[in-house]
This record gives C-alpha cells, sequence and structure tokens, in this order.
C-alpha cells in the first residue's frame, strides 16, 4: 500500500500557516527556501514555483539561484501558494513538468518590525 507522505506533508504545512494567519492576523513572517531539482529540462516546472513564490512575495535571493526569500510575508497567502508549489512537486507529470525534487528546505521566522 503506497503512502502519500508528501501530501500529508503539504496539508500539516500548509494548515499550519492557516493557523498562523488566524491568529495573527497582523503578523507577518520571513520565509527563505532553498530548492534543488533534478532531471533534464526542469525550467518549467522550475519557473512555475517561482511564480507560485513571486504571488506571495517571496523572490530569488540572485538570479539564477535554488534560494529564495520574502521579508514580509501574509501566511495566507503564503500558505495557498506553496501548497500551489507541493502540489507541482508531489506529481510534476499531471501538469506536464519534468524534474524531480532533489532537496527542499523552508525557514520561517516572524519578520522584524522596522
Amino acid at each position: 500500500m503506497a503512502v502519500d507522505i508528501a501530501g500529508r506533508v503539504r496539508f500539516n504545512f500548509c494548515r499550519l500557516l492557516h493557523h498562523w494567519a488566524s491568529e495573527h492576523k497582523i503578523m507577518k513572517w520571513r520565509i527563505i527556501i532553498n530548492m534543488s531539482l533534478t532531471g533534464r529540462r526542469t525550467t518549467a516546472l522550475r519557473n512555475a514555483i517561482g511564480k507560485c513564490f513571486k504571488q506571495c512575495g517571496i523572490t530569488p535571493i540572485k538570479q539564477n539561484s535554488h534560494s529564495w526569500e520574502g521579508t514580509a510575508v501574509s501566511p495566507k497567502l503564503a500558505a495557498e501558494q506553496l501548497n500551489k508549489v507541493f502540489a507541482y512537486l508531489t506529481n510534476p507529470k499531471a501538469n506536464n513538468y519534468r524534474g524531480e525534487l532533489d532537496i527542499l528546505s523552508i525557514y520561517i521566522d516572524r519578520a522584524k518590525n522596522e
């Protein structure tokens, strides 16, 4: 019997971000993501993921980098976009993308008030 660990991780992570959003309506979060894909022709998948990140304020740290950062991200919007990202990574072929996840690390902390 196959176990959908990626689906469970996606669900629990997004549920956690939604909880933060409801508990702390004004609070913003800094999110740093490091991701690496394997396989040939991963550009389309990487671009789709980058678009999801950009829609919630997470941008590449450097051009052609594997790292993204958002300095004042709404937890609710981040949860919605990261849910899409996890769906792409769980089954890229369903969306006509190629490549597989090699590394994914997500760091979240409270954004500093400036």
